[in-house]
């Protein structure tokens, strides 16, 4: 009797095992599958911002057309603005 039970208990503990390994490995799949669906490709801007008499600007805000994404130029009016690669604007 006790070798029955055992291999029961062994059975059950192989399935339950079998049950955790696959439901980690769903959500490994379903990690992978969110992350690589939202990234997308971007593009890199770089540039200076000058006044009408070529001095460069500091502080000025760059901003993406129809977006909250900015970025501010530094001490020699300088930016880079990240955006994503393949928008258009009219």
């Amino acid at each position: 009797m006790k070798s029955i039970k055992k291999k029961r208990s062994m059975a059950s503990h192989r399935k339950l095992h079998f049950q955790k390994v696959l439901g980690s490995m769903i959500v490994a799949l379903a990690l992978l599958f969110a992350g690589s669906a939202g990234a997308q490709e971007t593009k890199t801007i770089k540039g200076m911002v000058r006044d009408v008499t070529g001095e460069p600007l500091i502080g000025a805000s760059v901003i993406e057309k129809g977006t909250n994404n900015g970025v501010i130029t530094d001490v020699d009016g300088n930016f880079t603005l990240t955006v994503p690669a393949m928008q258009r604007y009219p």
